[in-house]
């Protein structure tokens, strides 16, 4: 089934409420803004930016790993524990942690959730 972008914001609240609650707190209280100058998406310490055209595209499931993705990034503070390190080379650093977060707690992967 495919999800308009505002159906797949609303959806993934009802999913991170069931699975976990603490990431879907962290969902909801971070302003979700509008950007054509991120591809994707992305945060910062206190917002979720997307990119609307990005967001159409992808299926709920990819939608859903991004998601979690970000909300693990703030969770994790590393934002804000970046310090002076190389921008570049810290967020690939913490990409990688991340996404083997997820793929352990979850058995969630790029492209949806394993069966």
């Amino acid at each position: 089934m495919d999800f308009t972008v505002d159906e797949k914001f609303a959806k993934v609240v009802v999913d991170l409420r069931r699975v976990r609650p603490f990431y879907s707190a962290v969902y909801e209280a971070m302003p979700k803004q509008e950007s054509e100058i991120v591809d994707t998406m992305g945060v910062n310490s206190t917002h979720l930016t997307f990119n609307r055209k990005f967001v159409e595209k992808i299926s709920y499931g990819e939608f859903l790993f991004t998601i979690l993705h970000e909300i693990a990034h703030v969770a994790l503070i590393h934002v804000s524990r970046r310090g002076d390190r190389n921008p570049q080379i810290w967020n690939i650093a913490c990409d990688l942690y991340v996404n083997k977060l997820l793929c352990d707690e979850f058995s969630v992967y790029p492209g949806g959730i394993s069966n």
